[in-house]
């Protein structure tokens, strides 16, 4: 889940993928797990990074889905944090300078 993100902010930058991340949270919070999982595939088939083997079986069921798209989403809270934090620190550091 990490490389994902980490591939992701390489290709655009930070708000974009603070965007997406919302997109994702929005869409799992009205149900729309399926859903969630199709933008998460786009992302996986941007930066070329093969899915989870689990990604496909889990988006034919969607209870399977809801369980996938929680935990992912549970995990990548903490890396779009600590990339925020990143940012603001450099920020900082130029601003001193």
């Amino acid at each position: 889940m990490e490389a994902l993100w980490s591939a992701f902010l390489e290709a655009g930058d930070l708000d974009m993928v603070r965007s997406t991340e919302t997109a994702l949270r929005l869409m799992a919070s009205h149900g729309d797990h399926t859903g969630a999982m199709k933008l998460l595939e786009g992302i996986y088939a941007l930066v070329e990074i093969a899915p989870p083997e689990d990604f496909t079986d889990c988006q034919q069921y969607p209870a399977l889905a809801q369980m996938f798209m929680e935990e992912f989403l549970a995990g990548s809270e903490d890396f779009i944090f600590d990339a925020g934090m990143e940012n603001v620190l450099a920020f900082l550091t130029d601003k001193g300078q």
